[in-house]
């Protein structure tokens, strides 16, 4: 009985099989069936992998609003407060925003809201006065914490007036606070 020898050549042909097989797989879920054939790529041969299966394989399910998620921030919101200051996304409800921006409803990393669906943010401002905060007020927020030392003041404000407060004069940025625990 003869023993079959397996050279390092071939074994290393073989590092190639599970790109081909997730070839397949990323085929056959495209157009609902495998390819008949297929060849294993060419040691350099780079592969592209569409967005959607992307992030479909990461867990993460495609929505609607995934391309407007890359578009870079611009002005003094953070990219979150970017997104949710948008008007289509700003009126809908707290559970269908959190969906829109790829954020958990709940727990670690979510948004933190009042009962109203208001959203805890921090405004750092040139100075804190009187007028700045005044200034705040008038454009929707509620104050809840002010650090002269920092610069800044933490309130609660609706989505929709989220591009209100970011043109309140002396606001520098604001970001999103999201829970720890």
């Amino acid at each position: 009985m003869q023993k079959e020898s397996v050279s390092f050549t071939s074994l290393r042909s073989l590092r190639w099989l599970p790109v081909v097989i997730m070839s397949w797989l990323i085929a056959g879920a495209g157009c609902g069936a495998a390819p008949e054939t297929a060849s294993a790529p060419a040691p350099n041969d780079s592969i592209v992998v569409s967005t959607s299966v992307a992030t479909s394989m990461i867990g993460r399910p495609p929505s609607s609003h995934t391309p407007d998620m890359l578009t870079k921030p611009t002005g003094k919101l953070s990219a979150v407060l970017t997104q949710l200051a948008q008007p289509l996304i700003a009126t809908q409800s707290a559970e269908q925003q959190d969906q829109a921006l790829g954020m958990q409803a709940t727990g670690p990393g979510s948004l933190m809201r009042n009962d109203k669906g208001q959203v805890l943010v921090v405004v750092h401002v040139s100075e804190v006065s009187d007028a700045t905060l005044a200034a705040l007020r008038n454009a929707g927020a509620t104050v809840v914490n002010t650090a002269e030392t920092y610069r800044s003041v933490t309130v609660y404000i609706s989505p929709d007036h989220l591009n209100g407060l970011a043109a309140v004069p002396g606001v520098e940025n604001i970001h999103e606070e999201v829970r720890s625990s």
